[in-house]
């Protein structure tokens, strides 16, 4: 399918459009031709007119995310009337550079990670991301349709946080300092030992990010973690409209505020969150698949809380706790005070943990909470 990009009336700057859409009041610029051989346009506002109250469902559905037309719940009719009006914007799949292209949504840039395929759409034999093939082709011709405005999340009438649960002393300041970053939109890395109730660490964060309005994105790097995770939201923020999504799930048309996700399925969200919370980040494969990375941080608004939990952190997350440019708050011992054997807890921070609660092998100075107290 070509596209043009032209300026409609009423609208400020040139919007990409379907060749079909174009009628005489409107001035093309560009095109036509295959979406990723136009130049990129900057993204779109939104209209400054109220969303007409039939598409407030749709919205909810798809704000946040970059889709192809099939993977959306809106038939073409409609799609070409949010274009016009400046609801919906078009944005390449694929973006050309010197020597290939680059996967817009999973940000795939390798030669030997993209093929070429006799394309039903454009009629041309088509460059196609072979990296997140099993997301739904993408090729040199796809669109990837985005809302151009924000959900707006109200404040709940009563307490979002149900769960009547009790955390220890370690619990408390680490849950204190996630706190702290969500109000702050700040970084913080969870060094937590094995057992010691992350999870719960996340409750006041969360319930505090939902009182702001904002959007949460939980990432995990696998199937069975968001599994596990889920039905303990749901019932901690059983009030809250939450989804779990991972690569048979039923909740993907879902809309939600607060997003339980595997690191693949985040790759759909651009912009999105306002928190993002990334559980294991040592673990596979997030840890080694670039892509995944790319996918989390793309979904994260530019000044979005940036949490990290993990009971073994990489040694690039280390080296910037040793050089005090992330925040880190450690919890060394489990729920029910044991500590973990073999804890490697012996960076440098700023807060020291009180004495009952530092493993016998740590000294005062070794044992750190940068949590405010």
């Amino acid at each position: 399918m070509n596209v043009v990009h032209a300026v409609v009336p009423g609208r400020p700057a040139p919007v990409c459009l379907p060749e079909s859409l174009v009628d005489e009041s409107m001035k093309i610029t560009a095109g036509p031709d295959v979406i990723s051989r136009l130049p990129l346009l900057s993204p779109s506002s939104p209209p400054d007119t109220a969303l007409p109250a039939p598409f407030h469902y749709v919205h909810e559905q798809g704000s946040g995310k970059e889709l192809l037309q099939e993977e959306m719940d809106i038939d073409s009719r409609t799609l070409n009337e949010l274009l016009i009006t400046g609801w919906i914007q078009a944005r390449p799949g694929l973006l050309p550079r010197k020597t290939g292209y680059r996967c817009r949504r999973c940000g795939n840039s390798r030669r030997n990670r993209f093929g070429v395929v006799s394309c039903a759409r454009c009629g041309r034999d088509c460059a196609y991301c072979r990296h997140c093939v099993q997301m739904g082709r993408i090729c040199a011709c796809s669109i990837l349709y985005s809302w151009t405005a924000t959900p707006v999340y109200s404040k709940a009438e009563e307490p979002v946080l149900q769960w009547q649960g009790t955390l220890s002393p370690g619990q408390q300041r680490a849950s204190r300092a996630v706190v702290q970053a969500v109000e702050n939109k700040s970084e913080l890395l969870v060094w937590a030992v094995c057992g010691a109730g992350k999870t719960e660490v996340l409750f006041e964060g969360i319930a505090r990010a939902l009182d702001l309005g904002s959007r949460i994105l939980i990432a995990a790097p696998r199937t069975d973690v968001v599994l596990e995770l889920a039905p303990r939201l749901q019932a901690a923020f059983p009030n809250v409209a939450a989804a779990a999504l991972y690569g048979s799930s039923e909740d993907k048309q879902k809309p939600a505020q607060l997003i339980l996700s595997t690191t693949h399925q985040a790759m759909r969200f651009t912009d999105a969150f306002d928190t993002v919370i990334i559980d294991e980040v040592d673990a596979f494969p997030y840890s080694a698949d670039e892509s995944l990375v790319y996918a989390v941080t793309k979904a994260a608004r530019p000044d979005a809380a940036l949490i990290r939990l993990t009971a073994t952190p990489p040694s690039s997350l280390k080296r910037q706790v040793t050089k005090k440019q992330l925040p880190c708050v450690r919890i060394p011992r489990r729920y029910h005070g044991l500590a973990s054997a073999g804890s490697p807890f012996s960076v440098g921070c700023r807060v020291e943990t009180a004495a009952s609660e530092r493993p016998p092998s740590c000294s005062r100075g070794e044992m750190v909470l940068q949590a405010a107290e």
